[in-house]
């Protein structure tokens, strides 16, 4: 073979693996679009279940607040190109939203069996029903002595009660909350300047015109912080139940009354 055939066989030799490469590239680029396509695709349709859910949940007006804020990283993950997560994201938000919709059934079961209940009662009739349901049922019971609970109304569990109350077990955790609510966030402010005085346990819950929604004192709380930078506690976290237990021992003797405003069809 002489040199001018072997050099044409080299050239051809490259050509082929040359075009071999780019082929399998172009497969391979292929096949990561086509991935990242159904990947994309699984994302809309899960995310597209979990936003009907939370139509249906918004609909019986129990539509929980923080589930939204799965939905909201859903979105950022996918905006990432991260499906895996925003999938994940969309699922939980999506069984959420089942729980809150199961929630509002089962509320409406259980009312249909209770006594007091009439379903097109407005609020003041609500309280006079409850109210009549319990005198009826523990006659010569002071109203104010309702207010306690299982104590009032058993003579045993209520010597037991005084008992405890005489060297209180809990004197600890009202201790350690009561340092919370007086140390200062990052920005030098602390929950004083959001509820002025920490008796505020009886103001709970009630209606935040604003979010349309009921406010519950660890709602309330969490907003107090995050308003002032600092991250929001989890419910059950040691220091939510330390400073709820502070809250709730400065606001003993208050009356608890819910207010209704009566203009807004959310509220009723």
């Amino acid at each position: 073979m002489n040199i001018p055939n072997i050099l044409k066989l080299i050239f051809l030799t490259m050509i082929f693996f040359i075009t071999a490469l780019i082929n399998a590239n172009c497969s391979t680029v292929s096949r990561e679009s086509n991935d990242r396509n159904n990947r994309e695709s699984a994302y809309n349709a899960a995310y597209q279940e979990a936003e009907n859910t939370r139509m249906q949940a918004a609909s019986l007006a129990n539509e929980w607040r923080d589930t939204k804020k799965l939905l909201d990283s859903s979105k950022k993950s996918a905006s990432a190109g991260d499906y895996d997560k925003a999938i994940s994201l969309a699922n939980k938000a999506k069984l959420e939203y089942q729980m809150a919709i199961a929630q509002v059934q089962h509320n409406e079961e259980n009312l249909k069996v209770t006594p007091f209940y009439d379903p097109d009662a407005a609020p003041e009739d609500d309280v006079k029903n409850i109210q009549a349901f319990f005198r009826n049922k523990f006659p010569g019971l002071p109203d104010t002595e309702f207010a306690n609970g299982f104590y009032a109304m058993d003579p045993v569990m209520r010597v037991n009660w005084e008992a405890i109350e005489e060297f209180p077990p809990y004197v600890p955790a009202i201790e350690e909350g009561e340092g919370i609510w007086n140390t200062p966030f990052k920005n030098q402010k602390d929950y004083n300047d959001c509820f002025n005085e920490p008796g505020i346990m009886t103001d709970y819950p009630r209606w935040d015109r604003e979010a349309g929604e009921v406010e519950t004192l660890p709602m309330a709380i969490n907003k107090c912080r995050e308003i002032n930078g600092e991250q929001a506690l989890k419910y059950e976290s040691p220091e939510m139940l330390a400073l709820q237990a502070y809250i709730a021992y400065q606001s003993r003797g208050n009356l608890t009354e819910v207010l209704v405003p009566h203009d807004d069809p959310r509220a009723l």
